[in-house]
């Protein structure tokens, strides 16, 4: 149990309205604490959930009655207080047996109490903490069923909960669910929106975009259905939410990245996709929509009232003993004259009974046989379509040779599904690989011939930090795994991949392309500095003076104006440098973080360069295009400006370490 702060929560033993005594203390919200009651009266247990704002609130010296901590605040306590009141009446005239029952509502203390129902159980979230691992997709789907029961009850009274979490779900000891914590709850305005407020609380991770803006005009039954499906979520994977930012990001169609969801159905995927969606107007509209979605029917209530107890087996089997009885009264002189009659019709009727029952086992029977054929092959067809296995879909194909049609293009396109993320898998898990590791160090940077630019003097001293940089420049199958689509104008797997747009004020596509990869791979990839490429291309440490990058032979090291043949080529094929680095030079001149400015003759640690500029960002390397000057060490090309699209444009990572 949680410690009691006296001066946020009542102490046990205290008495309220004079009759519910405080046994214990249950959990608290931005608007209330909630406690564990038993009616001294009747020695019935209660809850009872008092009003009281975090922050606002505090008690006075007897440590019971509320104060509020300054006059600025009354008006909006005040205000909250009746809405709170206003929740419990309406709630009061709620009758679903998954929503908690209110029975009383009284002020004392300067606040206001309700009385409701105590559920003997624990909530999902304490269950998840407790077996530590995620619940059964089965049990999960039961109580969904009833969740969505009582949310209907909510939303046909005109009413939001606002805090769907795994927190405000309890089970009790019969498997019941009941929804708790309505603090956050609002009411329908006549237009559809909500009632306006002084701001409502949420939970992170559960809350829409709509909520956390707290733009109550666009609160609906979709607002609930985000926190559900996020609810969801948790339940069956046991692992941290997505944000919306995340969500949003995500423009897989069924959101495997931020929503990664192994072992669970299709069905169950699509079901918390859609109620995740960013756009409310893409969620659900309302229950019906998720039940036609499930083929699901209404949760049954449960109930111990008389007219559910007059349908009990027992009743009809009395019903049943009384009518045998009326049937059997009968004149005893008339029964010998209907009893020859009687046998002949009895055995006629026999024998027609069973030609029917003969007839209809013939045809029942090749019927039966493939509708059980058809469930084995559903239930098969339905474990083969989640699995993350091509090895176990195959099985499935040899066990169902003559499977249904729509089963073989479903399995067809999940194969195809699977083999693309092992595609995909395989060449991102290779550009992490081939990131080479550069021992920092100090090195003078700059051109130092007397044919040098003048953008690349003066010759100045640079100390740089140990870093990774990849082997190669970034390949047009690289950027397909990311980013699902090629821009290249000379198109090829290993080719570099170019016609990146890069820009004055941002170059999105491939910080896009960065932000992507570092999702999927957890690791912290970004553009070299102008210091970190020019110190790689030159060898780092093991520099040898090369005016070219790895050798003083152009053609050794690079594609150029004088070798390429007007176009890219695959990288790797030309000799790497003092790091093994290649295509430093020439193919595709590589862009920097920096924006172009001249240097400055004093030395230099983990020089960054300008964030912005008038003369755009800088490109080191040289490529295809171009005579030899250009594709020296030192030199510097500038002027690349917004939306200029080039097939000599390219780039290669940096990871941190």
């Amino acid at each position: 149990m949680a410690e009691i702060n006296a001066l946020t929560m009542l102490q046990v033993g205290t008495v309220l309205h004079g009759t519910y005594r405080i046994e214990s203390y249950l959990s608290s919200g931005g608007f209330g604490n909630t406690y564990k009651v038993t009616n001294q009266e009747f020695h019935e247990t209660f809850a009872i959930k008092e009003f009281f704002v975090k922050g606002v609130c505090q008690r006075d010296g007897n440590n019971t009655t509320i104060i509020v901590s300054n006059s600025e605040n009354a008006d909006s306590f005040a205000l909250q207080k009746e809405k709170f009141k206003k929740e419990a009446r309406r709630l009061r005239s709620l009758n679903n047996p998954h929503i908690v029952k209110v029975y009383d509502l009284f002020e004392e203390n300067g606040t206001a109490y309700y009385v409701m129902d105590y559920v003997d159980g624990e909530n999902l979230s304490a269950r998840l903490k407790r077996i530590n691992a995620p619940l059964a997709e089965s049990e999960v789907r039961n109580y969904l069923n009833q969740i969505l029961d009582g949310l209907e009850a909510i939303h046909n009274e005109g009413m939001f909960h606002l805090d769907i979490k795994p927190a405000n779900i309890m089970v009790d000891s019969h498997d019941v669910v009941k929804l708790i914590d309505f603090g956050a709850s609002k009411l329908q305005s006549s237009v559809g929106g909500a009632t306006m407020s002084t701001g409502i609380s949420y939970t992170n991770g559960y809350a829409p975009s709509e909520q956390m803006a707290q733009s109550y005009d666009k609160f609906g039954p979709w607002t609930d259905f985000y926190a559900l499906g996020a609810t969801m979520y948790k339940l069956l994977t046991n692992q941290d939410l997505p944000s919306v930012s995340d969500l949003s990001e995500d423009e897989t169609e069924d959101k495997h990245l931020a929503l990664p969801m192994p072992n669970v159905s299709e069905k169950i995927k699509k079901l918390v996709v859609w109620m995740m969606q960013e756009n409310r107007l893409r969620r659900p509209k309302n229950v019906g929509e998720i039940r036609d979605f499930l083929q699901l029917s209404s949760a049954a209530p449960t109930s111990n009232n008389e007219d559910t107890k007059a349908y009990s087996g027992s009743n009809l089997s009395s019903a049943n003993s009384d009518d045998e009885k009326t049937i059997c009264i009968g004149e005893v002189e008339n029964t010998k004259i209907a009893d020859v009659s009687n046998s002949k019709k009895t055995n006629s009727r026999v024998l027609r009974y069973l030609l029917i029952v003969g007839l209809l086992f013939v045809i029942c029977l090749p019927v039966g046989y493939y509708s059980y054929k058809t469930i084995c092959e559903n239930k098969a067809f339905e474990k083969a379509f989640t699995s993350q296995s091509i090895d176990e879909i195959n099985r499935f194909i040899n066990e169902y040779s003559n499977m249904m049609d729509e089963h073989r293009k479903k399995i067809n396109a999940r194969i195809s599904y699977l083999q693309n993320q092992q595609y995909t898998k395989q060449i991102i898990d290779n550009l992490v690989s081939n990131m080479v590791y550069v021992e920092g160090g100090t090195f003078m940077m700059g051109g130092t011939n007397p044919h040098d630019w003048e953008e690349t003097k003066p010759v100045h001293q640079v100390t740089l930090s140990s870093f990774y940089i990849s082997k190669y420049e970034v390949t047009q199958e690289e950027w397909e795994a990311v980013m699902g689509n090629n821009p290249s104008h000379f198109k090829g797997d290993k080719r570099p991949v170019e016609q990146i747009n890069v820009g004055q004020d941002k170059y999105s596509d491939c910080l896009e392309f960065i932000k992507k990869l570092n999702k999927m791979t957890n690791r912290k990839f970004r553009l070299p500095t102008e210091a970190e490429w020019e110190y790689a291309a030159r060898g780092g440490k093991l520099n040898q003076g090369y005016r070219y990058s790895g050798s003083n032979n152009i053609s050794e090291v690079a594609w150029w104006h004088g070798n390429s043949g007007g176009r890219t080529h695959d990288v790797g094929l030309k000799k790497p440098n003092e790091l093994g680095l290649y295509d430093m030079t020439g193919n595709v001149r590589e862009y920097c973080s920096d924006w172009a400015a001249p240097y400055t003759a004093t030395s230099q640690i983990n020089p960054k360069g300008p964030q912005s500029g008038e003369r755009g960002r800088v490109f080191r390397g040289g490529d295809w295009a171009v005579d030899e000057y250009y594709c020296e060490v030192a030199y510097r090309s500038v002027g690349i400006l917004e939306g200029y699209l080039c097939s000599e444009d390219g780039f290669r990572l940096v990871m941190e370490p």
